[in-house]
Formats: structure tokens, C-alpha cells, sequence
């Protein structure tokens, strides 16, 4: 899904500043869970390995 938003929006969203984005994105970069083409970041599957599926809990009840 592309989205253009800067590191200052990606804080916004989840309440950290801008240099905290950088550091996890960094963080992210060197365990390969991302990478960057020019402005685009292209983000590994594996990063939502962890994840809880809410959709499979509630399709279960």
C-alpha cells in the first residue's frame, strides 16, 4: 500500500518524534526488515509476523 508521508507524519501517527521514526526505521533497515529504494520504503513480511490477527479471532466466534 503506498504511502507518502515524512518521518514528523509517521510520528503523529503512532506518538513519537521524528528522530525516534529515524531510529527504528534504522533499527528496521539493518535487521532487514525493511528497505529503502530512494524516497520508498519497502517493508519485509516478516515484520508482521507478530502481529495478532483480530480478523481470524473474531471470524472464530
Amino acid at each position: 500500500m503506498p504511502l507518502t508521508l515524512t518521518h514528523e507524519e509517521y510520528g503523529q501517527i503512532i506518538n513519537v518524534t521524528r528522530v525516534t521514526i529515524s531510529r527504528i526505521l534504522a533499527h528496521w533497515q539493518s535487521e532487514g526488515l525493511i528497505c529503502r529504494e530512494n524516497k520508498t520504503i519497502i517493508v519485509h513480511h516478516q515484520l508482521f509476523d507478530d502481529v495478532y490477527d483480530w480478523l481470524s479471532y473474531f471470524s472464530e466466534k
